[in-house]
């Protein structure tokens, strides 16, 4: 029985329960976007040591005093050896000083570093006197402005598509999600979530993020809280009996294949057209090409209500791992 029917049974047989349940305020959206400091700086940083980095022509600025220079190669040098070559959503140190900026507000100082973190908070420090100065404020433009495009498709569009996506892939988004948002997040996929505690790094000058493609990726990244875990295991449970796991990544294919749809349909309900980022960035024939064709013919109609889960993944795996 569905949500509706369920709360048209309950108006016919105890009006007063049902307004009751009316009344009850909605879960608040997790979401907590900001654009911070330290967080941007850390992130900046590792862009610029990034080998095919759009920042090469800020590794040696000009019109900086000689001072702000060496400061600012000196903690070049210092990301470039530890983060020059790394997979940094993936990166231990990297991972771990994100951690410790997490909760740093603009004004307040770097915390107490855990030793092997000390070279790069000596970096941050030096580095920070140049970035405020020179950088910082064109970042915090850019940020702001991508959250207030960002905030409003949240506010309109943000408790139906949870609700619905919540209903598909069936664990629940977690309460609180900070989502910092960074001019450049140093990863060529573009943003990274991780799950413990929540937090998602969000690239507010990546140019396909813009518009309402904001609203799917929010939704995209908090699924990596943790969100996905069924939807993985039901898929390597389907291929466990064939001594298979799922090496090609079709959880993901389903998973960005999932959030596009629903936000497409979500805003096409509200009377806005919007192609999904998978299919309009071409990330599934680029990244999942096999999963294509099943998705359509054996997920969306569970999708779209015609089909069950079970039945729908249960085809969409035979079809993606064909014997």
């Amino acid at each position: 029985m569905d949500r509706r029917t369920a709360l048209g049974l309950l108006v016919a047989l105890d009006p007063l329960s049902a307004l009751a349940q009316d009344l009850t305020p909605a879960r608040p959206l997790p979401w907590r976007l900001r654009s911070r400091f330290w967080m941007n700086l850390h992130h900046v940083l590792a862009e610029l040591v990034q080998a095919d980095s759009e920042l090469a022509a800020w590794r040696q600025p000009q019109g900086w005093s000689d001072a702000e220079g060496r400061a600012w190669q000196a903690a070049q040098h210092r990301y470039r050896e530890a983060f020059a070559e790394a997979d940094i959503p993936f990166d231990e140190r990297f991972q771990a000083l994100r951690l410790a900026l997490l909760g740093i507000a603009d004004a307040q100082p770097l915390p107490t570093l855990a030793p092997a973190l000390h070279p790069f908070g000596q970096a941050l420090e030096e580095a920070a006197g140049p970035y405020r100065r020179h950088l910082w404020s064109g970042h915090a433009v850019l940020n702001e402005a991508w959250i207030q495009q960002a905030q409003p498709l949240l506010n309109r569009h943000g408790l139906l598509l949870r609700e619905r996506l919540e209903a598909v892939l069936q664990p629940a988004l977690p309460e609180y999600i900070p989502v910092d948002v960074v001019a450049y997040a140093a990863n060529f996929s573009g943003a990274y979530t991780h799950p413990g505690p929540a937090h998602t790094i969000m690239p507010s000058t990546r140019k396909s993020y813009q518009g309402a493609a904001s609203l799917e990726m929010l939704f995209h990244e908090a699924c990596h809280t943790g969100m996905d875990s069924r939807l993985i295991s039901d898929i390597n449970a389907l291929l466990a009996p064939r001594g298979l796991r799922d090496q090609r990544g079709l959880w993901h294919a389903t998973q960005f294949f999932t959030v596009g749809h629903l936000a497409q349909r979500v805003l096409a309900e509200a009377g806005r057209a919007y192609v999904p980022y998978g299919q309009r960035w071409r990330v599934l024939q680029r990244a999942w090409p096999f999963a294509i064709a099943p998705l359509e013919a054996h997920w969306l109609p569970y999708l779209e209500g015609r089909n069950s889960r079970d039945e729908a993944l249960a085809a969409l795996v035979e079809a993606s791992y064909p014997a």
